[in-house]
């Protein structure tokens, strides 16, 4: 049997198998464009795909990365209403990088402690037991330093 990773007519590309993919571990592919991701499932069953290259160490790392929970401080409503923060915190998904121990929200790409700095997103499903990614929905952003 011969495995593609051309994008079929949606767009969509081969990641791997379902079983393939253990809940809180990456797996790394190719998204449709060329770019190399890490394919994570959460312990409750949510998939996420962000970009696999560490925009510190720049080394695609990535999903060699630990993935968990983090409790961040909810800016969310002061950053779109432009009122005064809250100190509420929530918890995020995050993946953690093997080399300087960033974490960054699987749901947006962004470093927990410097939003400036992200990933990348792109679009995952999972259909007839294979993972497949989409189109990337938010761009990779990285520091202006990038070496530690």
């Amino acid at each position: 049997m011969s495995v593609s990773n051309a994008p079929d007519l949606e767009g969509w590309t081969r990641a791997c198998d379902a079983d393939r993919l253990v809940p809180e571990r990456a797996v790394a592919a190719l998204a449709p464009d060329g770019a190399q991701v890490a394919v994570v499932r959460t312990a409750d069953g949510r998939l996420f795909a962000v970009g696999h290259h560490d925009p510190s160490a720049l080394a695609n790392v990535i999903a060699r990365g630990v993935v968990g929970t983090r409790t961040v401080a909810d800016e969310t409503a002061s950053e779109k209403t432009g009122q005064e923060a809250t100190g509420q915190e929530r918890v995020v998904d995050v993946i953690q990088s093997p080399l300087y121990k960033q974490a960054f929200d699987l749901a947006t790409g962004e470093d927990v402690e410097d939003r400036s700095v992200s990933l990348g997103t792109w679009a995952v499903r999972e259909r007839d037991g294979v993972i497949e990614l989409g189109e990337r929905t938010s761009e990779a952003r990285h520091p202006e330093r990038t070496t530690r």
